[in-house]
């Protein structure tokens, strides 16, 4: 299968999951991605799109988190590189390839730059657990949410809302 075939699937599950998502309050749903070797999730319900980097322009900016920006449905957005929001090691911008849209409460709609597709996630309530429980293992503790638990690992959840409220 190619990669434009996965991301075409991909996106046929996105839209199909925001479609049900209300009508199951036990399955939680979430966006998987990869930011280095790492796999990171966002909960569904914050997802407005997901795309390929393309097209992005430079423009002069202070905020060095800032890789590009977009002509996000007739607006012109930023596109930030989670590397460095969540201050990782290895910030090379090269891996990034994809980018989503990620709806403020307030709003408004920031896009984020990761290195590539993982899977959509559905699992139930009792496998998301609290982040006090596995908080000493993460660095970037102040935005991460939950910790979806599977079979191989634990994946943080991404709040990224506290990132979008410290930079207003």
């Amino acid at each position: 299968m190619t990669r434009k075939n996965e991301y075409d699937i991909f996106r046929a599950c996105l839209a199909y999951s925001l479609k049900i998502i209300m009508n199951n309050h036990n399955i939680k749903k979430f966006f998987g991605f990869y930011l280095n070797k790492d796999i990171y999730a966002v909960s569904i319900t914050e997802i407005c799109e997901i795309n390929r980097i393309a097209n992005l322009y430079k423009e002069k900016s202070f905020d060095t988190a800032i890789i590009g920006m977009i002509n996000y449905h007739g607006k012109t957005t930023p596109v930030y590189n989670l590397k460095k929001i969540l201050n990782m090691n290895d910030l090379n911008q090269d891996t990034l390839t994809m980018w989503f849209a990620f709806k403020h409460l307030s709003g408004g709609v920031s896009c984020f730059a990761f290195d590539s597709l993982y899977k959509m996630l559905q699992v139930s309530s009792d496998r998301v657990d609290n982040v006090l429980e596995h908080n000493a293992m993460n660095n970037h503790k102040q935005y991460v949410q939950n910790y979806i638990r599977t079979n191989e690992k634990l994946i943080p959840v991404l709040k990224l809302e506290n990132w979008v409220q410290e930079t207003k």
